[in-house]
């Protein structure tokens, strides 16, 4: 079945490694990649996920380009590949699109998952930014456009403020009349949007965002 989203890989030119790269990433998704100079000057096919290969780009280049499909009035999710460090927290603020970032030491599955997460609405990035932005949000007010409350589903949401209170899976199926089998798919789906790999972290990312649930009516 044909993909049903386009996601446009942007680079400084299409070399060999690239297109072996793109070639396989095209069996799970429709891939278009365009050079940063026919970017700048050709007719685009309508994109939902843009990823900036960051290999041979300068932070000049870098910010323009995210400047650019800032602008595009269909909003598109921003992706970083290649990232040889972490982009400055600040980048994030300046990019609210900006949702996902690639290290240059991640593997194949690690693209493919997290692709899928960018399509779904998510976040995808290393858990060592995670560990930044959750310090940022400590010293400082986070943006209300970095937060993962816009794509959970109200459920989710539910859970995650349970889950904030210091409930155990079994407390929170009791509180909502639901099995605990059930709560633990709605936690594994959550912690997979959020791109997280236990409750502390998915509580620091709902800190981090100054997330608002509906627990406080239920209970």
């Amino acid at each position: 079945m044909t993909p049903q989203t386009t996601i446009l890989v942007l680079s400084e030119q299409k070399t060999m490694q690239s297109r072996v790269l793109l070639s396989l990433l095209s069996e799970h998704f429709n891939i278009v990649q365009v050079t940063l100079d026919d970017f700048s000057r050709s007719p685009l096919p309508e994109f939902s996920v843009a990823i900036i290969d960051q290999t041979n780009i300068s932070q000049d280049v870098l910010q323009k380009t995210l400047t650019s499909l800032s602008n595009f009035q269909t909003q598109p999710t921003l992706a970083l590949l290649n990232a040889t460090s972490l982009p400055d927290k600040n980048l994030l603020r300046s990019f609210p699109n900006l949702k996902g970032v690639f290290q240059d030491s991640d593997d194949l599955r690690t693209l493919i998952r997290g692709l899928h997460i960018l399509e779904s609405g998510g976040y995808y990035m290393p858990a060592a930014m995670v560990s930044q932005l959750i310090g940022f949000g400590q010293r400082g007010k986070p943006t209300k456009t970095v937060t993962p409350k816009n794509f959970l589903t109200e459920r989710e949401k539910q859970i995650l403020g349970l889950l904030r209170t210091g409930a155990t899976n079994t407390e929170i199926a009791d509180h909502l009349f639901l099995s605990e089998n059930t709560i633990k798919t709605h936690i594994y789906n959550t912690y997979r949007k959020l791109n997280v790999r236990n409750r502390a972290e998915a509580i620091e990312w709902s800190n981090l965002t100054q997330f608002q649930d509906s627990q406080e009516e239920t209970v």
